[in-house]
C-alpha cells in the first residue's frame, strides 16, 4: 500500500479590483518557507491564480 504523503499549505484569497470580498478578481498568496518542485506549484497555480512568495531573509523573532 503506498503511503500518501500530505503537507499543509495557507492560501490567502486576494479580491484585486474591489473593496467587498469574493468581488473583483480573485487571487491566491501562497507564502513557502522554501521553494517547493515544480510539479507542485504547477498544481497548486492549476487551481488559482496563485503567487507564492518566500522571504529572502532569516528572520528570527
Amino acid at each position: 500500500m503506498k503511503k500518501n504523503n500530505m503537507m499543509k499549505l495557507t492560501i490567502y484569497q486576494v479580491d484585486a479590483f474591489s473593496q467587498q470580498v469574493f468581488k473583483g478578481n480573485p487571487a491566491a498568496v501562497c507564502p513557502l518557507r522554501e521553494w517547493l518542485a515544480d510539479e507542485v506549484l504547477l498544481n497548486i497555480a492549476n487551481l488559482y491564480l496563485t503567487c507564492f512568495l518566500r522571504s529572502c531573509f532569516a528572520v528570527t523573532f
